[in-house]
C-alpha cells in the first residue's frame, strides 16, 4: 500500500501541459506513492491516450473517467475516496512540482507533528518561464491561523496533508472550495503551516480565471473570512446570496484591469525596474477599491 495518494484532475489542459505534469510527479526522488488522476472531460480524447500510454508505463497511476463534467471538487472528492495513501498530495495539471517536493514536504509535516501544509512557488509562463517568486507566506501555524482571518495563505496546487484532515472533503463554495476547506480545518482545531521551501512551479496561462471569476471569487472570500472571524463555518447558500447581491459588471472589470497592473507590478519588481513598479504602483491607486481590500488583506497576511 502506498505511503502518499498524489490526486489531480484534469479537465481541458494541453496534453504537453498534462503530460510535464505527470512527469513532475512520476520522477520524484520520493518513489512510494501513487498518482491518481481524475479526467473531467469525457471529449477530451488526447489527454485520455495520454494517460492510457503512461498508465500502461507506470502502474503507480490510476486513471478516473468521469461520464460527464462534474467539476474540480467532485473530481477531487471522488480520487479522495479512492486514495490508499497515509498522505495526500495534491497536483495541477498544469503545474510543475519540484523533484524533491514530496519528500520535503513529508519529512516538514511528520518532524513538526502538523495535519496540512503548503508550500512556495515560483510562477512561470505559459511556456515553463519563470516570472517571479511568491513571497514567503506564514510559515508556522499560529501564524496560519492568524492570517486565514485575511486571505487563503497556504497555496492549494501546494497541499500536503494526512488523509484523515482530507476525510472532511470538499464543499461547494464556488471559487473558493481550497480556502473554505482550510477554514474549516483550522476552525475544527487541525495544525496548517508552510514549508519555507519552493516546491512547485506554478503556471498562468491564458485560461487563468475569467474577469467575472476573479471578482465573483473575491466576494466569497470576503464572505467566508467574516464567517471566520465569527469563529463559524459559513453556510454555502447564504454565501452565494451574499455574491450575487454584491456583484457588478463593472466592478468585476475594474478588478480584473486591477488584478493585471498587481501582476505587471509583482513582475516589474522582479526585474528590479523601478521606474515601472512606480507607475503600475500609481496606477494600481485608481483602478478597484475592491482589489485594494484584497492587498489590503495580502499586507495583513505578511503581517503574521
Amino acid at each position: 500500500m502506498p505511503n502518499v495518494s498524489v490526486i489531480m484532475s484534469t479537465y481541458k489542459e494541453d496534453p504537453a501541459l498534462v503530460e510535464s505534469s505527470l512527469d513532475s510527479i512520476l520522477n520524484q526522488t520520493y518513489r512510494d506513492f501513487e498518482l491518481l488522476v481524475v479526467i473531467d472531460c469525457p471529449e477530451n480524447h488526447a489527454v485520455r491516450a495520454l494517460l492510457n500510454k503512461k498508465q500502461q508505463e507506470d502502474s503507480r497511476i490510476t486513471v478516473i473517467q468521469n461520464q460527464e463534467n462534474l467539476g474540480l471538487v467532485a473530481s477531487l472528492n471522488r480520487a479522495l475516496d479512492m486514495a490508499k495513501g497515509q498522505y495526500i498530495c495534491r497536483m495541477d495539471a498544469d503545474d510543475i512540482s519540484m523533484p524533491n517536493r514530496i519528500k520535503t514536504q513529508l519529512t516538514f509535516l511528520t518532524e513538526h507533528d502538523l495535519d496540512l501544509i503548503g508550500g512556495r512557488m515560483t510562477v512561470v509562463d505559459e511556456d515553463g518561464n519563470d516570472l517571479y517568486d511568491i513571497p514567503q507566506p506564514p510559515v508556522n501555524p499560529e501564524s496560519v491561523a492568524r492570517a486565514l482571518r485575511w486571505n487563503n495563505c497556504v497555496p492549494h496546487p501546494t497541499w500536503f496533508g494526512k488523509k484523515t484532515l482530507f476525510q472532511q472533503s470538499y464543499r461547494t463554495i464556488p471559487l473558493c472550495e481550497d480556502y473554505d476547506f482550510l477554514l474549516r480545518a483550522s476552525l475544527s482545531g487541525a495544525r496548517i503551516a508552510n514549508c519555507d521551501s519552493i516546491v512547485l512551479k506554478y503556471r498562468m496561462t491564458a485560461g487563468s480565471i475569467s474577469r467575472t471569476s476573479l471578482y465573483r471569487q473575491f466576494l466569497y472570500q470576503r464572505y467566508i473570512t467574516k464567517a471566520y472571524r465569527r469563529h463559524e463555518v459559513a453556510n454555502p447558500r447564504e454565501a452565494k446570496q451574499y455574491v450575487n447581491s454584491s456583484y457588478s459588471e463593472s466592478k468585476a472589470t475594474r478588478y480584473e484591469q486591477a488584478n493585471n497592473t498587481f501582476n505587471g507590478l509583482l513582475n516589474s519588481l522582479s526585474e528590479r525596474n523601478i521606474l515601472r513598479s512606480i507607475a503600475y504602483s500609481f496606477r494600481l491607486l485608481f483602478c478597484s477599491a475592491s482589489y485594494l481590500n484584497k492587498i489590503v488583506r495580502l499586507a495583513l497576511v505578511s503581517m503574521n
